[in-house]
């Protein structure tokens, strides 16, 4: 498409730079926050520091912030999470500008580039307010997704380049789908932003469309293909596949996650951060496929551990943020830490592997009353006759609609002697014991998890029974799908893992076929 005459006059009279395309944004930016860009500014006084007559954020001031609002089990972990967070926002602070880890960051960032990071970086917010827009058959703004917004955050994380193999015709195929993960009142208004270039480069062409009507008294915008060639002169060319996260780094945000996604104030057990590393691997395994010291996550593996096996995990991440929206005496109810329960000590359900299991559930179950309701120690006697019955009895007895089950099955693999943990969340199932869907899809439905050493999620097929049992208890189908079964009473656990073939539950493509026999040391089904 040519064009828009429009465009070379607006470039001409100097409304087309990046410094006035991004002043125009932040106009949109304030009057989004209206009273809350009122209380960042008071919070961003309260921690900024002087250079020549103004005031900024520098990593101290993120360092000092969350020393004032993180949980007391977290400030061990605070310098390192605070030099993360300020790279973050220094990043989604000059979005869509700064594409790279390699560009010269500023030491520090003014009061505009931190309401442009918590804009971009909290949910919602872009999407609602940018807006979405057609004349006829032709959109000329394109609704923002929630796949731009997990992208974003990868982007603002991200601290290497690398020339990381793709397939660029998969790549685009995905990249169409996830365009329309859109509230379901936008779905008019999705396009794909992966064509001749990429998600990078539409969002340069994503904030030209957001912004123009800023420059023009009311009259019909230009079309979004129009704006095509400034957007390339604007764009500083970073493909997107070609960025990775080291592990490092991202562990030790997801230790900060960890942490701060539970409140703890006013429980007995405090986090032990003694025992952070082992969990923060675990999840950190899904995001790098492997336990490679030197590992990277790209793009595309970022993407799937994200939405599929730890989908709020960055929870935290957002209260922090959006708490500089509020002023000092409010109370923050946006995005609510996990209230810790009391907890039993020398038990598979430690309060580092209930935050682990959040970032999964998130509000789909409370643990404030959810007992133990079966244990089984090996070190406490042999398993009865009846476990298996035991186990079933405890994962059936269920008497309200919101009551659900976890089962926790620790042992060591008979041929190596490594230590795993896997388990089964169990809720609404029929009298039949069949998996059905749920009325609200922000809920789990029944699934299978591994706690360690990868964190894995295994979700399930509806219209199928969670479990099955005859002589052996085997939550779905041995050899399809995913499967585990306890045997020889309940005195081993084997998993099969088949992804050429589906079964009850789903498998993780990325880990091909396994199959694990464990020795069990310790069972527990917990439920409300």
């Amino acid at each position: 498409m040519e064009e828009d005459p429009r465009i070379p006059e607006w470039e001409k009279a100097g409304l087309m730079t990046r410094e006035r395309v991004m002043d125009r944004l932040h106009k949109t930016m304030k009057f989004h926050f209206d009273q809350g860009a009122f209380a960042l500014r008071e919070n961003f006084n309260t921690f900024a520091v002087e250079i020549h007559g103004f005031n900024y954020w520098n990593q101290e001031s993120f360092i000092n912030f969350l020393g004032k609002n993180s949980k007391p089990s977290s400030l061990p972990l605070v310098a390192d999470a605070g030099t993360i967070l300020f790279h973050l926002a220094q990043y989604l602070g000059s979005f869509p500008f700064r594409t790279g880890p390699s560009e010269t960051s500023p030491p520090a960032i003014g009061f505009e580039e931190l309401l442009g990071a918590i804009f971009w970086l909290l949910p919602g917010n872009a999407e609602r307010s940018t807006g979405a827009g057609s004349m006829g058959d032709d959109v000329y703004m394109r609704a923002r997704s929630a796949a731009d917004r997990r992208r974003l955050l990868f982007e603002s994380l991200a601290d290497s380049k690398g020339d990381f193999a793709f397939d660029e015709t998969e790549e685009k195929k995905i990249a169409a789908r996830e365009a329309l993960e859109v509230e379901p009142h936008l779905s008019d208004f999705t396009l794909t932003n992966y064509d001749e270039e990429d998600e990078m480069y539409h969002d340069v062409l994503d904030v030209l469309s957001y912004s123009q009507d800023f420059i023009q008294p009311p009259r019909a915008p230009c079309r979004r293909d129009a704006l095509r060639a400034l957007a390339k002169r604007l764009h500083t060319p970073t493909c997107l596949r070609q960025l990775a996260i080291s592990r490092s780094k991202f562990k030790s945000l997801v230790k900060l996650m960890l942490v701060e996604h539970l409140n703890d104030r006013d429980s007995p057990n405090s986090v032990k951060i003694s025992e952070l590393e082992s969990v923060a691997d675990s999840i950190v395994n899904a995001f790098c496929h492997g336990s490679d010291e030197n590992g990277m996550i790209t793009w595309r593996n970022f993407d799937l551990a994200l939405k599929q096996k730890a989908p709020f995990l960055f929870s935290s991440l957002y209260r922090l943020f959006s708490s500089l929206l509020k002023k000092r005496d409010e109370e923050n109810e946006d995005y609510q830490a996990f209230l810790l329960p009391p907890l039993p000590p020398n038990h598979l359900l430690t309060p580092l592997v209930l935050g682990q299991l959040s970032f999964i559930l998130d509000s789909t179950a409370s643990f404030e009353s959810a007992p133990l309701l079966y244990q089984y120690d090996v070190h406490q006697g042999t398993p009865s006759e009846n476990a298996t019955y035991e186990i079933t009895s405890a994962l059936k007895s269920r008497s309200g609609p919101f009551d659900f089950r976890i089962l926790l099955i620790s042992g060591k693999s008979l041929s190596t002697g490594e230590a795993f943990v896997f388990g089964s969340f169990i809720m609404d199932l029929s009298e039949s014991l069949e998996i059905v869907p749920l009325e609200d899809d922000a809920w789990e439905r029944s699934f299978l998890f591994q706690i360690s050493p990868t964190h894995d999620v295994f979700r399930s097929n509806v219209g199928n029974a969670a479990w099955t049992l005859d002589d052996e208890l085997w939550f779905g189908d041995k050899g399809k799908g995913m499967a585990m079964g306890l045997t020889d009473g309940v005195k081993k656990l084997k998993i099969a893992h088949d992804i050429k073939s589906e079964g009850v539950y789903q498998t993780t493509s990325w880990r091909g076929d396994w199959t694990l026999e464990l020795e069990i040391d310790k069972i527990e089904v917990w439920g409300e």
